[in-house]
């Protein structure tokens, strides 16, 4: 009787979608390779991020940040993109309260 074996990974396994995950919070995350992790530690990249990489022909530096413009973390269309650091970032999600100057949603 011809079994299949039971640790079948990537394509040969009967759940592969591909290599692209939708993760809980929005974000789309793309398998980068067979490898067990790929050159940054990790198996999985954020497609946002590697697209912004192609776009400007260099990898991000870690202080940068891509912002969606429209606030949807799946739209990841280049003129939905903006690259920007982190504290810029933060300006665009929260706001600082009159009285103690903490940021708020």
């Amino acid at each position: 009787m011809d079994t299949l074996p039971k640790n079948l990974k990537g394509e040969a396994n009967g759940n592969w979608k591909g290599g692209i995950h939708f993760r809980g919070d929005g974000y789309i995350l793309i398998r980068m390779g067979v490898i067990p992790r790929n050159y940054r530690g990790k198996r999985y990249e954020l497609l946002h991020r590697l697209i912004m990489e192609e776009s400007i022909g260099r990898k991000l530096l870690k202080s940068e940040v891509v912002h969606h413009i429209n606030g949807d973390r799946s739209d990841n269309r280049l003129e939905n993109l903006e690259l920007t650091i982190q504290s810029k970032h933060a300006l665009k999600h929260y706001k600082a309260d009159a009285k103690t100057g903490r940021f708020t949603k």
